[in-house]
């Protein structure tokens, strides 16, 4: 009779440490270290040796899975703003870029004028005359298309800087 029943409680507490980590909901583990000698130190579940140090390792399991919508919309405004800020510099950009045509455009159109006020007689001055009016007009159109496609530029970075507004603010 002592031996079924050495047998029982074997069972018993097999099925109960088998099936207690099943159903318990832990958040720490308890482990032993020891000092292993040349083989460094030893980590196990049973105690090692008698100066075996009991350990606990704590882990954090979430109750609750946190919704990540307020993380989308955080890293949507994020994205816009960089979006308005990169169309915002280009916008400056070909601003700039107008404005330096157009000084460009008015130093080669001086510096051709200037041509003809050089110190010279009548006669070179007239001639001189329709080869710095055709300078000027190549100049001017060329600088008047390169002004019409930065503008052309402007117009469409502006655009879309308003319609990146509008579809976010919506």
């Amino acid at each position: 009779m002592t031996l079924s029943r050495a047998l029982l409680n074997l069972c018993i507490c097999i099925t109960v440490s088998i099936t207690l980590p099943l159903s318990a909901n832990t958040d720490n583990t308890r482990f032993y270290q020891c000092d292993g000698g040349a083989k460094g130190v030893i980590i196990s579940q049973f105690p090692c040796s008698k100066d075996a140090e009991v350990k606990t390792v704590s882990t954090f399991v979430p109750r609750d899975i946190r919704s990540t919508t307020q993380d989308v919309v955080q890293l949507n405004k994020i994205q816009f703003d960089q979006q308005v800020d990169i169309l915002e510099s280009q916008i400056r950009g070909s601003k700039q870029k107008i404005r330096q045509f157009q000084r460009s455009r008015m130093t080669e159109r001086r510096d051709s004028l200037e041509k003809l006020e050089r110190l010279m007689d009548a006669d070179t001055k007239k001639a001189l005359k329709k080869t710095v009016k055709a300078e000027v007009s190549v100049i001017e159109d060329k600088y008047d298309r390169l002004v019409q496609e930065q503008r052309q530029l402007l117009t469409s970075l502006t655009n879309e800087l308003s319609v990146l507004k509008k579809r976010y603010n919506q």
